[in-house]
């Protein structure tokens, strides 16, 4: 690690002012975010769930939310070997009245 130089002291206090105003707003924002993802995970009757992006949420055992990224495709060939297991999964049911006026 560097040496703690008087412009680099000034930064890092600089940055941690700023960001201990902004924390109650922060906490705030993620506590709305946590309620709104466990809200639609109650909804969906399942535990884990994938969102448009590569983003899973699921409930951990206390109740809490987990988000994490899910890891990217390497090639091309292989987003749209998921893309299409993807699309297989998604096609409706053909007895299914819903589904057939889209």
């Amino acid at each position: 690690m560097r040496r703690p130089t008087e412009r680099r002291a000034y930064l890092a206090a600089r940055q941690l002012a700023h960001h201990r105003e902004r924390l109650p707003w922060m906490r705030e924002r993620m506590e709305e975010n946590e309620r709104l993802l466990r809200e639609r995970l109650e909804e969906s009757g399942e535990r884990r769930l994938v969102l448009s992006g590569g983003i899973a949420v699921a409930r951990a055992e206390d109740g809490r939310v987990i988000v994490g990224r899910l890891p990217i495709a390497e090639n091309r060939y292989e987003q749209l070997e998921l893309d299409a297991i993807g699309t297989t999964q998604d096609t409706p049911k053909e007895g299914d009245p819903d589904e057939r006026r889209t």
